[in-house]
């Protein structure tokens, strides 16, 4: 009943709570009211005049509707239409308390983008956008973010270095390069945490020579200095790893040293070394084990010089291998310049585009991690700027995606560009076996898309075909589904 009136609620313009209910014995519900959320007047409180004043809100509605059980049903035996207030128009509807409510898939979606590198605002405008604008939304960013908070007390509900412990071990399990170790006193007290991605282990490739340890951070709870080791680059301070000390301990723990032998050699942290890209490989291989034995033939690398990207890209294409990357950068350059305003909101706002185009513009020679290619962002706009089909394979959160171009036709001879992402720290050539599947189409892009763009889902849906069995054979497991778009409708 409360989810009947609720509808209807919505339609008219108000919004509702639950009054009086009445229960038999056996606690099964005899009667319930469902009230105007304005039904009534603001109470004096207990304690006296609060502070802060509040608005009053109530205006004693007296809207409602009120149903009795009789046998396996609910008969309405009361029903008043009239409101003594003024209603909410149908573009404000979903903004009133009782429509918003964030459903538990649309939870397992807001993580799964999360988990793919999406802050909150990326997240709302992307759901927002494959609705149509936020007003189809049965919430707001507020209770998006709220969200996001519900989630993170629940993973420290047992305790923040047990949440840390956890943390690392998934980290460890989507990432081979990821180092971490916990120390612990005779008591069984956490004294030393370490912990170093493979970004910070990059980043020490480029800037290792001279490192900072900086002890002077305790800004935490418990009075621990946080021990950063930063480097520096022309534009940015670079973190190449962290360490947590227990007061007393000054000393260097074992894990440091430790994590410094298997840095201090900067050849493998490149995959130009050829047993630190094998071990990237085997990641994957642990990870998603179907892609490497049912999709690819083989992998070729390019240079690792931090535009790798560009330049596994640009091969497949058919490129120059020395300098095709400038030519792929040059296009997508033009192609977000041009389409600007349309990019805007499919890479996440303004701010996003303008770091976007920053990592096109760079044209120089070794790339910092702050130039890289970076994907979900730069799909749409390589897709578009060479009209060709374009599909990355990866171990990572975000999985493996296609992306389509946005505003014009399939030609005769369209190419379809495959690359496969190393632990978000290297691209290489990825050439498919005959017949291999892609992987979905990324969501939203047929709501998104010129019409004339819609003559590539005939195209996809053949390409895509097979791909439901590389999916059902990850070790039981799919980090993130993404909904392939259905090829019949816009």
């Amino acid at each position: 009943m409360y989810h009947f009136y609720n509808q209807y609620a919505r339609r008219i313009g108000f919004s509702i709570r639950k009054g009086t209910v009445k229960r038999s014995k056996d606690d099964k519900i005899r009667k319930r009211v469902i009230l105007c959320s304005k039904q009534g007047f603001k109470e004096r409180h207990g304690k006296g005049t609060p502070q802060k004043a509040r608005p009053d809100m109530r205006t004693g509605c007296m809207a409602r509707i009120q149903c009795i059980a009789k046998g396996h049903e609910f008969v309405v035996t009361k029903f008043i239409e009239e409101h003594n207030h003024e209603l909410v128009n149908s573009t404000e509807a979903h903004l009133l308390r009782s429509q918003r409510k964030i459903l538990p898939q649309q939870v397992k979606y807001m993580e799964s983008l999360r988990s793919g590198g999406c802050g909150p605002t990326q997240v709302f405008t992307i759901m927002s956008n494959e609705l149509g604008g936020s007003r189809h939304l049965n919430f707001t960013q507020t209770d998006l973010q709220n969200q996001f908070q519900k989630r993170r007390r629940e993973i420290y509900k047992k305790g923040d270095v047990q949440g840390a412990y956890n943390y690392f071990q998934n980290m460890k399990k989507d990432n081979p390069s990821f180092f971490s170790e916990i120390q612990v006193d005779e008591n069984g007290r956490t004294c030393n945490l370490f912990w170093a991605d493979a970004q910070a282990r990059i980043d020490y490739g480029f800037f290792g020579d001279v490192i900072c340890f900086d002890t002077t951070f305790r800004t935490n709870r418990y009075g621990m200095p946080c021990a950063p080791f930063v480097g520096e680059d022309e534009e940015h301070t670079i973190l190449s790893g962290n360490l947590t000390l227990e007061r007393k301990n000054v000393q260097e723990p074992k894990s440091k040293r430790k994590y410094t032998k298997k840095t201090t050699q900067k050849g493998p942290v490149l995959s130009d070394d050829e047993e630190y890209l094998q071990s990237l490989i085997d990641g994957m291989r642990s990870h998603n084990p179907k892609i490497l034995t049912d999709v690819v033939e083989r992998i070729e690398n390019v240079a690792p010089d931090g535009h790798c990207g560009f330049r596994a890209c640009a091969e497949m294409l058919g490129l120059s291998a020395e300098d095709g990357w400038k030519t792929v950068k040059n296009k997508m350059e033009k192609e977000l310049t041009i389409y600007g305003d349309m990019y805007i909101p499919i890479i996440g706002g303004k701010k996003e585009y303008n770091d976007v185009l920053k990592r096109i513009k760079y044209k120089g020679g070794r790339a910092t991690p702050s130039f890289w290619m970076v994907l979900p962002s730069m799909g749409y706009i390589f897709a578009s700027a060479f009209n060709c089909i374009f599909s990355s394979y990866s171990n990572t959160n975000m999985g493996s995606t296609t992306w389509l171009p946005l505003r014009t036709p399939p030609p005769e001879d369209f190419k379809v560009v495959t690359i496969l992402n190393l632990d978000n720290i290297h691209f290489v050539k990825a050439i498919l076996k005959p017949d291999a599947p892609l992987p979905p189409v990324v969501s939203g892009w047929g709501s998104i898309c010129d019409e004339k763009a819609l003559e590539w889902a005939p195209h996809m849906e053949m390409l895509h075909r097979g791909w439901e069995n590389i999916e059902q054979n990850q070790h039981g497991q799919v980090d993130r589904v993404i909904e392939a778009i259905d090829l019949d409708e816009p």
